[in-house]
């Protein structure tokens, strides 16, 4: 702190230079987990498309389609939806440094919806 007269000034410091790792990886940690999610989330769509694959099938030649099926389906796909905006929401607003659960928990997401979506 240095005082001139009755105005007390703090002379700012420069970071050390591994805080200047932590800020980049903070400010780019967004747009690559967003990626990294938005890829997982595609994977157990086409998942879930590839399980309903036959009672699709059958409901398009003339079939009537199995009404628990159908709702199955549509929960599995709200839960897909759901997931993505509410993690891809909350990586916009909130920063933060990553660590190894931020890599795992889109993993975990996409293993649950696939289970989810036999």
């Amino acid at each position: 702190m240095t005082r001139y007269s009755n105005v007390v000034t703090v002379m700012p410091r420069r970071a050390p230079v591994h805080y200047d790792h932590i800020e980049r990886a903070i400010n780019d940690f967004p747009s690559y987990h967003i990626t990294f999610f938005s890829i997982i989330q595609s994977v157990v769509f086409g998942y879930l498309l590839l399980a309903i694959k036959d009672e699709l099938t059958y409901a398009l030649a003339g079939g009537s389609p199995n009404p628990v099926w159908i709702s199955l389906t549509f929960v599995a796909f709200l839960l897909i939806i759901a997931i993505w905006q509410e993690y891809i929401v909350g990586s916009i607003v909130f920063r933060w440094a990553p660590g190894l659960p931020d890599a795992m928990i889109p993993v975990l997401f996409g293993l649950t919806e696939s289970l989810l979506s036999i």
